[in-house]
């Protein structure tokens, strides 16, 4: 396994996954095998700058093949970058329509979207943006005409409409039908979530991911994580999309901060899938490859959160004693100017990553980490934080199955490999020329790894606690407000949702999840940034 990670020729500065995922570096081609991987979109394209030259083209060709209007879903912050601006704008040029998400992927947000669709007799979605505008996207193209066509309502796939009947319904000039042109009848995306209704793959739109972000992988599962009340439930069953677009370089206006916690929730998804029960060999070599090119990128931001808390405590601005309710002690990390921060060959590598760590998501299953974070809303947590300060003790309860703790030892021996041919290539690299630059200061590595996932588990107690004290977020459910009684609730909660782990899989035990909670509110062992420089 180490041999696949070390440095490579390709515009990743990493090698692919031989045999299973491999990326034309002349053309940004990824090419899949799909025997290992079965759910994959169709076509998907990586590299810096390619998006606006092949994603509108791309977009073209399937609405005009279809003979579809276009609904192009961006975030109301980020579609005002540049890139995303320009992406846009080609787009807005062959008739497609805009809508914009601002705040959360729930219902209301989903549903304005589907009366979109339907007034327009759209038939082609274009998601462009991070976790919450592609899950907010996929859910208008799987839910905007489930419960209409012919097949009436949606209860049961056995009455599903047609393909042609949803090319009938998304044809444009037609008068809207009786029933058809509002959402007078709103759909019932709870029942979808709750499972008492299933998502028919007849019914649901084709739909296209451009991603702006390097964290969620959601550009490539079945599922797109919607609001239900203070929960967070998954909408399941959504067909793969027809086409994904990772450009680094749409990432590169993206803030320090929520780099980090895209970078945070990436690691953990590869980590829990590498460990899932149901992730084959090769999906687990994706896993693992996705991992190794995340810490890669993990050291880089930790280097550059340093070196600002190090600016911070140069020129007075750091508070003596960093308040540990959500005030940054790098008090620029968090402005629009930190994104210049981080080096654009680390964004390379974190967008890699993460086009790795959803392939194998997309052919695997998540842990014990995810599986307690339904409730983040509930507490004040966001997604990225809650996951992140439940990694470690996460993965230690799984860690006590036989199987999981070989897996996870396989990822500490390939993280020490790739972090000592990094140290390596650190000091044989110029030193950066622009102040602030990702290489510096230089950061220890962790002692060589015999045997065992414990190294692993203590690299990620490392990083992921300083990183997030760097941005002003707890590093445990102590300082994130939580009590003994809020752990009993979320244990309770959870357990309705039946976490599993292990080899072959089984059920959580309560004290199991007691130990994952209880491990998240200890004082991490970490060497604080501002003492480290």
């Amino acid at each position: 396994m180490g041999t696949q990670h070390e440095r490579g020729g390709d515009i990743t500065g990493f090698r692919c996954v031989p045999g299973i995922v491999e990326l034309e570096a002349r053309t940004g081609v990824v090419r899949l095998n799909r025997a290992a991987l079965p759910r994959a979109a169709e076509r998907i394209v990586f590299g810096r700058g390619l998006a606006t030259s092949v994603v509108p083209e791309a977009v073209a060709g399937l609405a005009e093949a279809g003979r579809r209007g276009v609904l192009v879903v961006v975030g109301e912050s980020s579609s005002r970058a540049p890139g995303i601006a320009a992406l846009v704008d080609g787009m807005k040029s062959f008739g497609a329509r805009v809508f914009v998400v601002r705040g959360h992927a729930d219902h209301a947000t989903i549903r304005a979207g589907i009366e979109s669709v339907r007034r327009g007799r759209l038939g082609l979605v274009v998601a462009i943006g991070g976790g919450t505008v592609i899950d907010v996207a996929k859910s208008i193209a799987a839910l905007a005409y489930q419960d209409q066509g012919s097949g009436g309502g949606a209860s049961s796939v056995s009455g599903a409409t047609s393909r042609e009947d949803l090319d009938l319904l998304t044809s444009p000039g037609l008068r809207p039908a009786d029933g058809h042109d509002k959402s007078e009848a709103l759909v019932d995306i709870a029942a979808y979530q709750l499972g008492r209704r299933r998502l028919s793959s007849e019914r649901t739109l084709p739909w296209v991911a451009v991603t702006t972000t390097s964290g969620t992988g959601s550009e490539s599962t079945d599922n797109a994580v919607i609001e239900l009340g203070e929960e967070k439930r998954s909408l399941r069953g959504i067909p793969s999309p027809r086409f994904i677009a990772a450009d680094p370089a749409l990432t590169d206006p993206l803030p320090l901060a929520p780099t980090i916690i895209a970078a945070v929730d990436a690691i953990a998804q590869a980590l829990e899938v590498l460990a899932s029960p149901a992730a084959s060999e090769e999906v687990q070599q994706v896993a693992l490859a996705a991992f190794v090119a995340l810490a890669r990128g993990m050291e880089d931001l930790y280097a550059v959160a340093s070196h600002a808390v190090r600016e911070t405590e140069l020129d007075g601005t750091a508070p003596a004693t960093p308040d540990r309710h959500r005030t940054p002690a790098v008090s620029r990390a968090e402005s629009p100017g930190s994104a210049s921060r981080v080096d654009p060959a680390t964004r390379d590598t974190l967008s890699w990553g993460s086009l790795l760590m959803g392939m194998a998501f997309a052919n695997g299953r998540l842990g014990l980490p995810h599986g307690l974070v339904h409730f983040c809303n509930r507490f004040g947590l966001s997604h990225g934080n809650m996951v992140g300060i439940l990694l470690v003790p996460g993965l230690r309860v799984q860690a006590r199955d036989t199987e999981t703790s070989t897996r996870l030892a396989r990822a500490a021996r390939a993280l020490d490999q790739a972090l000592q041919h990094k140290a390596s290539e650190d000091r044989d690299a110029p030193a950066p020329e622009r102040e602030g630059g990702s290489r510096a200061p230089r950061i220890a590595m962790p002692q060589s790894v015999r045997s065992g996932p414990e190294p692993l588990f203590r690299w990620l107690a490392s990083r992921i606690p300083a990183l997030f004290e760097a941005i002003g977020l707890p590093r445990t459910l102590i300082e994130a407000g939580l009590a003994g009684p809020d752990l009993d609730w979320i244990v309770a909660r959870e357990l309705e949702n039946h976490p599993t782990f292990g080899t072959p899989a089984r059920p959580a035990t309560p004290a199991e999840l007691r130990d994952v909670l209880e491990g998240a509110c200890e004082e991490p062992g970490h060497r604080t940034l501002s003492r480290r420089v």
